[in-house]
């Protein structure tokens, strides 16, 4: 019932009462940038790289922007021709049950609960642009557990399609997350036999002190966490642990991101909205392509070669 009433919400079939929904900033589409990589080095965003349909941590800009970038920068807007590709998503359509609006302050996205939804209003988030344009983030297969892969698929409507924005209560602030269905909550609990978080965030593996094995039933298609796929390389964060440090975001630059439960704060990504405007720039789409290798490179250098000082930076 549930996953059938926020599908017609997300068609317009829902005229219980007006939308308090405001996703027009993203007309021309957003950056949906990490929040504690903003003023770093290289802020990094939810994207695909270059190629394949998997979402990622990835670079937002292109080498030359990035020393250009001015403080307070994610509060105003960007333009497609500054963007790597395939960085670039669409917000909507949404349920309208609450409301949701995006902060000009500090470009946060503001949401309440409604009557039926204590997540506040559930959104699908697409692809703009590009070969996948139109293709909605997905939870892989509907994966109610944690570690569930992130992708961008065929929009189908469903719930792991749906993704709500935290307000601080069920999710923290900033975070993406996708709601569990009431019905499937009920049958997974009345059975016994796990716990199942309503909620799950997008994170990175491997970043907060839990750790997520697959369940019993999962065992044919369990996904290996800590590849390098998914993970930093393991001294990096003994070290961080060590120094009583949460390890820094920019640690999973090109790591597949995946489902979190919301209630593991450190391994959750809380995210900015960033929209885009239009602006004419002479652009070498080669450039995109030499960015991904070299930055590649230089992230795999940097995983051996962070200093002691970087580690030592308040998180």
């Amino acid at each position: 019932r549930d996953e059938s009433r926020l599908r017609d919400l997300a068609v317009g079939n829902h005229t219980e009462e007006a939308s308090t929904v405001d996703t027009s900033f993203e007309g021309l589409g957003a950056l949906i940038v990490a929040k504690e990589t903003v003023t770093s080095g290289n802020p990094l965003c939810l994207g695909l790289g270059r190629k394949g349909h998997q979402v990622k941590l990835v670079p937002c800009f292109r080498d030359e922007v990035v020393s250009i970038l001015s403080e307070g920068w994610e509060t105003g807007a960007v333009v497609e021709e500054e963007v790597l590709q395939n960085n670039r998503w669409s917000v909507g359509p949404c349920s309208s049950d609450g409301s949701l609006k995006r902060r000009s302050d500090n470009a946060e996205m503001e949401s309440h609960p409604g009557k039926y939804t204590p997540a506040g209003p559930h959104c699908l988030i697409k692809q703009y642009g590009g070969l996948r344009d139109g293709r909605c983030l997905d939870i892989h297969g509907e994966r109610v557990e944690p570690g569930g892969q992130l992708q961008v698929y065929p929009c189908m409507k469903k719930w792991h399609q749906m993704f709500g924005f935290g307000n601080g209560t069920l999710a923290p602030t900033g975070s993406i997350h996708g709601s569990v269905p009431t019905h499937v909550l009920k049958t997974i609990r009345n059975k016994g036999i796990k716990t199942q978080a309503p909620h799950l965030c997008l994170g990175a593996s491997g970043r907060g002190e839990k750790v997520y094995m697959p369940w019993s039933e999962d065992e044919r298609n369990k996904v290996d966490l800590s590849t390098s796929n998914y993970v930093p390389r393991e001294k990096k964060l003994l070290r961080c642990r060590d120094d009583g440090k949460i390890p820094p975001l920019k640690l999973w630059t090109n790591k597949h991101l995946v489902t979190i439960p919301c209630s593991d704060a450190e391994a959750v990504i809380e995210f900015l909205m960033v929209p885009f405007i239009e602006e004419e720039m002479a652009h070498d789409e080669d450039d995109d392509d030499d960015h991904y290798e070299n930055f590649g490179k230089d992230t795999k250098d940097n995983a051996e070669a962070t200093t002691e000082e970087e580690l030592n930076v308040e998180l």
